[in-house]
């Protein structure tokens, strides 16, 4: 095409992003979030709750089959300073 043709009546424009779910699905938006809550809430918790749980973790003194015992940034100081 040269510099001064114009496009064609039939050029497609790219197609409009959709941001929000209604725009999506339409009319069954609402059946859409009813089967999605329980799918993100369990992807949810399956992501939150070990991660949530590592983060206290780190924070114990803790052997296996024994109650914790919170030491604080003992732990990180330990493996900053290479104490074994």
């Amino acid at each position: 095409m040269s510099a001064g043709t114009a496009l064609p009546a039939t050029h497609i424009r790219p197609a409009q992003r959709i941001t929000n779910l209604r725009g999506v699905f339409g009319r069954d938006w609402v059946t859409a979030w009813v089967f999605l809550t329980p799918a993100l809430l369990v992807m949810v918790l399956l992501i939150a709750y070990p991660f949530v749980s590592a983060i206290l973790l780190s924070f114990q003194a803790k052997l296996v089959g024994t109650p914790g015992v919170w030491v604080g940034f003992k732990n990180y100081e330990d493996l900053l300073v290479g104490v074994t």
